[in-house]
Parts: structure tokens; sequence; C-alpha cells
């Protein structure tokens, strides 16, 4: 962690002191720092069956989520009773606790529809992580639920 926060210091004052007023200089060493996860999603077809949190990568710096998006193979229609929330979920890496970190849902006013090889971004409420934490995907069904496409889960995230 002391490491990145020392590069990205030096890195800024290196574009700093060249005068290259027209390049946001935040933005650019902080892309140098982000990399994404991306985790296959295989098809849900019992609408009214809850997914229980399935892990998929552990951190190993503290980093910060700044982005979660859904792609999808087919299509799901967006219905405000019948749905499924997506819950993106950090955990100690000991299997004793879960926290939402991120949700989108199916309905009307939440995602919408999913459709093919279109974005469907979630919103994160806490984007922070430690190292040793891991991330993992729950998925709640409200109503008669809804069956969900396979698709690919990208996580965006930036070392802190």
């Amino acid at each position: 962690m002391a490491l990145a926060t020392n590069m990205k210091s030096w890195l800024r004052g290196l574009f700093g002191t060249h005068n290259s007023s027209s390049v946001d200089v935040e933005a650019e060493v902080g892309q140098l720092f982000k990399h994404s996860v991306t985790y296959e999603i295989s098809g849900d077809t019992n609408a009214a069956t809850n997914v229980a949190v399935e892990y998929f990568w552990t951190a190993e710096t503290a980093c910060k989520i700044v982005g979660c998006t859904l792609l999808g193979d087919a299509a799901a229609t967006a219905n405000s009773a019948n749905y499924a929330t997506l819950n993106l979920q950090s955990g100690d890496g000991a299997a004793t606790s879960a926290v939402t970190v991120g949700t989108v849902a199916t309905t009307v006013a939440g995602g919408g529809n999913i459709a093919v090889g279109i974005p469907y971004d979630f919103t994160i409420s806490t984007a922070a992580l430690t190292a040793g934490q891991v991330l993992g995907l729950a998925i709640v069904k409200e109503g008669i639920g809804v069956d969900l496409p396979t698709g690919r889960l990208v996580v965006t995230l930036e070392e802190t």
C-alpha cells in the first residue's frame, strides 16, 4: 500500500513538472493503478430460487471498487413485482461475514431491462477493500423472480 501511494505521488510530481497542463494528472495516474476482475455468471433458469453468495476474487492489497457491470449474453425484461436483486458482496476471507458493497435490481426503476452486450451498472455503496477480503455475488429473488441470462460480471478496482 505504501509503495502504491509513493509511486502515485512520484508520478504526479513527474507529470506536474513537465508542464503537462492539458493532461489531467490525477486521472492519468489513477488509470495506471486500475484493473478489472471478470466473473462468469452461469445461467439461472429457476426464476424463484435465490443464489447464495459465490466468492470469486481475493484482494491481494488494499483497493477500492470503482465500478461493477453485468454484461448479459441474453435479454431479461425488467419487472417491478417479479425481479432479481444482484448483490456484490465483500467478505472477510474467513467466511464469517458478508457485506453488500454494490447492488442492481432488474426492476423498471432499478437497472431496467438486461440487453445483450449493454452494460448493466451496479450502484456501489462501499468501495474500500482491505488485503485479504473477498468479493462474491449473491442473487435474491422477489415475487416469482426472473430467469437471469449467462454473462460476465466485470468489477473495476483501483489500488489504494
